[in-house]
């Protein structure tokens, strides 16, 4: 074989080099990529001691959202339908009542058509019974409840442990709940990133447990 020949040769293992590194690449990830992230379940192994008061110390913490959005009202209980909703707790119970705001806004939009996701907004109210709010829809829904019942659910609950502390938007956080009533995350409501974080976790669950 020529000098000719060998270089046309080489042009073709080279070429075939080329076309088939794609495939080797994305088989390797295939084989070896998976399970890289995983979302954490929290308190697997039970509440921590500083929250001793609460009853699930000693056991895998599990979280009643049903009865936590609702405040045993049926009418909010039967419009809960979901494998990941994010909760929304504070104490002032005027704070951007009836707009979701920007941060959860940005959650909304990515899941617009997900009826998997659930979105549940909880103020405390003094002085009525808690009901069902008007402006809850099937995919965001608003309770209120006692000052004390919002307090106990915001810590024993939803374990926020250095609630009910400062209101501000700054200190609160949105709290992901899956439908077998597990904590998923903790997320900054006032950070970009932290949101990103939340639609990111959100969407590996979805993907990879439901």
């Amino acid at each position: 074989m020529g000098i000719n020949g060998k270089k046309g040769l080489g042009k073709i293992l080279m070429l075939l080099f080329i076309i088939c590194l794609p495939v080797f690449v994305y088989l390797f990830l295939q084989g070896f990529g998976k399970n890289h992230y995983s979302v954490p379940v929290f308190y697997e192994n039970g509440l921590p001691p500083d929250t001793a008061e609460c009853i699930s110390q000693y056991r895998p913490h599990k979280i009643d959202l049903q009865s936590v959005a609702s405040f045993d009202n049926p009418g909010v209980s039967e419009s809960i339908h979901f494998k990941l909703a994010v909760v929304d707790i504070d104490m002032d119970p005027d704070i951007r009542l009836g707009i979701p705001g920007y941060s959860l806004n940005r959650v909304l939009d990515a899941f617009t058509n997900n009826p998997s996701v659930q979105f549940i907004i909880i103020r405390p109210r003094a002085g009525v019974i808690p009901v069902k709010q008007p402006l809850s829809t099937d995919r965001v829904i608003y309770s209120y409840g006692t000052p004390e019942g919002v307090t106990g659910i915001a810590k024993c609950g939803l374990v926020l442990l250095d609630f009910p502390g400062d209101s501000s938007v700054i200190s609160r956080r949105f709290v992901l709940v899956d439908e077998k009533d597990r904590i998923r995350g903790y997320y900054q409501v006032d950070s970009f990133e932290e949101i990103d974080r939340l639609i990111l976790e959100m969407k590996i669950i979805l993907k990879e447990e439901f």
